[in-house]
Formats: C-alpha cells, structure tokens, sequence
C-alpha cells in the first residue's frame, strides 16, 4: 500500500514542470489546469461508474471477500487517477504561495476574513457530507455519494490550501500566531509524523484481514474489528 501510493505521486511529479509551465499562459492556462482537475475527479470514479468496483471503506458492507476488500482499498487510497486532482490543486497553491505573496495585500480585512470562512468551512462540509455514508448510517443515494467521492477530495485540497497561503503571507491571525507558538512545535511535529505514517499503519493493517467486516466508529478509532 505505501509502495503504491508513493508511486502515484512520483508518477505526478514527473509531470509537474509540464502543468507549471501552463500557468504561464494565464488564464488560459488556468482553465486548462481547472479542466484537467476535472478529468482527474472523473478518472476517480471510473471502475465504480463502469466497472462497478465498490469503493473501500464505505461500501465494505457490500463487499464478499478480502481480496475484494484490499483490492479497493489499494486502488481508490494509491493509484495514480485517484490523486491527479489534488495534485493540481497542490500545484496552483504552491505557484500562488511562491509567486504570488503579496495577492492578499489587495484584499482588505472584510475580503479576508470572508476567505478564510469561505475556505476553511469547505473540508467541514466535505466531512459533514462524509459521515452520512458510513456503514452505520445504512443505505445511502448513489448519485450523493458518487457526486462526494468526486469533489470531496478537492473541497478538502482548497480548504488546507488556503490555510498554508494565508500562514505564509502574514495573513494567518490568531491562527498563524498559534502555530508559531513556541510551546506548540514539539506537539505539532508530532501531530505531523503520525500523519506521514498513519497510511503505512492503516494499510499494514487492512491488508492482514481474515474476514470481512462492517466499518463502525468505534471500529475505526480500536481497529478491534482487524484481526490478524
């Protein structure tokens, strides 16, 4: 699983300089990179659309087997379509926190504000929207959560996207001053490595199942329900 996913990301690396040089052509340039972003959200759902391969955990309750199981998980958290329309969302927020540092001195105090509600309410809606397919909340509208697997990585891109440019260009308040807090490094190192290393746990673990299993929140937080 980790082998994979970091596959997917140098495959896209590779491609970087080719879709940085599109920003060039301004706005041109952007709407090719928009467009491309939307070709990746279809791309992700493809084997579901046509090929009716569940999405791994939120429909691990429809599942027969483990292999089915790890199968899904491999392919929707580590294949390379998967991660294309982040990593152009990545893409334009690291050309704008490089080139563009000084966008938001154009903007007054009312206009920034309304960005950071705007931006940061969007990986709670993401979220919010997440929650309602979980296996404990029983059946759930196809079109619904077709229309969440292919925006709700996106939703979450621009939110946390936003919050590294406004950090980095002295526009991040209360909450720039928070994380330049001293006293709150060692913490959010910490906080920062279990997030490098959670996939390669959560991987770890799924691959070694020996039964299907019906996800609950209880289950995620023990991983009771994975035995070896």
């Amino acid at each position: 699983m980790p082998s994979a996913t970091f596959s997917a990301i140098f495959q896209l690396h590779i491609f970087a300089p080719l879709l940085l040089l599109l920003i060039k052509l301004k706005h041109v340039g952007f709407a090719i990179l928009a467009l491309l972003a939307g070709v990746g959200c279809f791309l992700s759902q493809v084997p579901r659309l046509f090929m009716d391969f569940r999405i791994m955990p939120y429909e691990v309750d429809r599942m027969e087997s483990t292999p089915e199981m790890s199968h899904s998980f491999i392919h929707y958290l580590g294949s390379t379509e998967q991660n294309i329309s982040t990593f152009i969302v990545g893409l334009v927020w690291g050309y704008v926190i490089r080139c563009k540092p000084d966008a938001l001195n154009k903007v007054g105090k009312n206009g920034v504000l309304c960005l950071w509600v705007g931006f940061c309410i969007l990986p709670q809606i993401a979220s919010a929207w997440g929650e309602t397919f979980k296996a404990t909340k029983g059946g759930f509208n196809e079109k619904s959560f077709l229309v969440w697997f292919l925006s709700g990585r996106v939703l979450w891109a621009l939110g946390y996207g936003w919050i590294v440019y406004a950090c980095s260009t002295n526009r991040g308040w209360i909450i720039q001053r928070f994380f330049n807090y001293q006293h709150i490094q060692p913490l959010a190192k910490l906080a920062f490595g279990i997030y490098l290393s959670h996939i390669i746990i959560i991987g770890t673990r799924l691959l070694a199942i020996k039964e299907t299993y019906v996800m609950t929140h209880s289950g995620i937080v023990s991983n009771s329900q994975l035995k070896n």
